[in-house]
């Protein structure tokens, strides 16, 4: 199955608010390796932001 760019935001979005890439994966039948390939560059984004935020903050 092939899943649009906001159907994987969605996905990634409810990874990010606390459910576990397991149960995604499960419910949604999508491969493990997959579903990391899509949320590896937002969580890069999120180090990224942190640390600069923390600049700005502090």
């Amino acid at each position: 199955m092939k899943f649009t760019i906001e159907q994987k935001q969605d996905l990634v979005s409810r990874y990010f608010a606390g459910e576990s890439a397991y149960d995604i994966c499960i419910k949604e039948k999508i491969p493990k390796k997959t579903f990391y390939t899509w949320i590896t560059p937002h969580k890069e984004f999120k180090r990224i932001f942190k640390n600069c935020s923390y600049l700005f903050l502090n």
